[in-house]
């Protein structure tokens, strides 16, 4: 009976996506990590701290540029291919219009106020200054292609620029350090978003303001979500960076990218099931959204407690080989104290962003982002001063056990109530 339930649940569809997908995000995501990899064994130490330092500042920048239009895009293109009105040609234009607008204000502020950085930091901050245009669009195309289910061809694109990106970024690591690893990344994303423009032809360019109302209204609540994520997970990293940690920022940033590739697998099924989690939403069928969220967080547990135990084993072996010069216990404790939240993130993942996102109730991540967001700073800056940088880490573990075991179960009685 289970077993049955189970294949009705999942439908081939699904599985095929879900195919597809991990391996465009293997192709982008992948190509981010081996750049990691690359700038980790080629700059010292310490450079490579501050290559990570200046991404985090970057990323932040990237929160305002896009401020959850890219996701919203998504949402209302699969809810319109499911009213079968074709508005979803509409989407593209209006959102892509939105995001050029509001990244050449926070390009024009950059510019503006960057000296507020240190004069190194303010130099090397130039160099992946357009990754504010840059990511914003790449993201906006993807969740075009993802809202239309198109995911073998979005592999396909992401696939052949992986290749030519890891190409062109050994060579600009290697010649240029840690210039070299910026640009890397500019190279990256533009090669990414030429290739998406290019084919996504499907796209009236007329402007809604309607529709442009309709997909702010909705992408604010995801933009301060986003914010308050990045206060959740990502200003640790500033926080060690301004505490003068540099070397120990790199610690911490590839002991967190490697998590996030390990999270991957539960990243790439929830947005491959968003799209239909929409749908169902859009028809009305509350008690199928059920069924499929208690399904769906129970496999997802399974898994990632067997990948927690086989990564807790092999890591200080890996690491002594792979990377000698971070196979230290200051990496080793690391990676330990984030396998404890690993758990609970796989499953709050597929719970925001597979279900809470895609049902219409992404006011519910931003509230949870904005709160243990805002409680996680203060708590990261206190344990710093008090322990030193593991005191980053403390605070991550703290802060993500809690706010993903109750977004869970809030998530679950919210919907429970649909029955």
């Amino acid at each position: 009976m289970k077993i049955f339930l189970i294949n009705k649940l999942i439908e081939p569809d699904i599985l095929k996506n879900f195919f597809w997908r991990a391996i465009q995000i293997a192709g982008k995501e992948g190509v981010s990590f081996v750049f990691l990899i690359f700038a980790a064994q080629i700059l010292t130490t310490y450079n490579f701290g501050l290559y990570n330092y200046l991404l985090a500042i970057v990323f932040l920048l990237m929160i305002f540029s896009d401020f959850g239009i890219s996701t919203a895009t998504s949402k209302f293109v699969a809810q319109y291919i499911a009213e079968g009105n074709k508005k979803e040609r509409l989407v593209i234009f209006n959102s892509g219009l939105l995001i050029l607008v509001i990244s050449s204000v926070v390009f024009i502020l950059f510019i503006l106020f960057r000296h507020a950085f240190s004069l190194e930091s303010a130099r090397l901050l130039l160099y992946i200054s357009p990754l504010i245009f840059l990511c914003p669009l790449t993201s906006l195309f993807d969740g075009v292609y993802r809202g239309k289910k198109e995911f073998r061809l979005l592999s396909k694109i992401t696939v052949f620029t992986g290749v030519v990106s890891v190409i062109v970024g050994y060579l600009l690591i290697n010649f240029y350090g840690i210039i070299g690893a910026l640009l890397a990344q500019d190279f990256l994303y533009l090669l990414l978003l030429v290739l998406l423009i290019i084919n996504c032809k499907d796209y009236i360019p007329t402007l809604d303001f309607l529709l442009i109302k309709k997909i702010l209204s909705y992408s604010i609540v995801i933009g301060i979500a986003g914010i308050g994520f990045f206060l959740f997970s990502r200003i640790n990293t500033l926080i060690l960076g301004h505490f003068g940690y540099i070397t120990e920022v790199g610690y911490y940033e590839l002991v967190n990218k490697l998590m996030l590739i390990l999270i991957l697998p539960w990243s790439i099924f929830s947005q491959v099931i968003s799209p239909e989690i929409t749908s169902l939403f859009t028809l009305g069928q509350r008690d199928n959204i059920l069924k499929r969220y208690k399904l769906y967080l129970l496999l997802s547990g399974i898994f990632a407690v067997i990948i927690a135990c086989l990564v807790y084993v092999s890591f200080p072996i890996l690491s002594h080989y792979l990377l000698p010069k971070y196979s230290n216990p200051e990496v080793i404790t690391i990676m330990n104290l984030l396998l404890i939240i690993f758990v609970s993130q796989c499953m709050s993942t597929v719970s925001a962003v597979g279900f809470s996102t895609a049902s219409g109730h992404a006011k519910l991540n931003m509230i949870f982002l904005l709160i243990f967001g805002l409680i996680n700073v203060p708590l990261t800056i206190f344990l710093v001063i008090k322990v030193g940088f593991l005191g980053a880490v403390y605070a991550n573990v703290i802060v993500k056990l809690i706010s993903d075991i109750s977004f869970m179960i809030y998530y679950y009685k919210k919907i429970s109530k649909y029955e």
